[in-house]
């Protein structure tokens, strides 16, 4: 099984980190960056979450 590296998604429209989740190293490696999906309760709306670091 691959090192997975933890991380957080953070709201783009307000900055709130609520999610956390880990990625695999070879994910790192290419440069993705993930962007989902999810409720904000900040904002209490669906927003787009990106992957910030700790």
């Amino acid at each position: 099984m691959p090192p997975r590296e933890p991380m957080f998604l953070e709201c783009t429209e307000c900055g709130t980190r609520y999610y956390r989740t880990t990625k695999t190293m070879s994910t790192l490696k290419q440069g993705q960056k993930i962007e989902k999906m999810k409720f904000c309760p900040k904002c209490r709306m669906h927003r787009v979450h990106k992957e910030r670091k700790k």
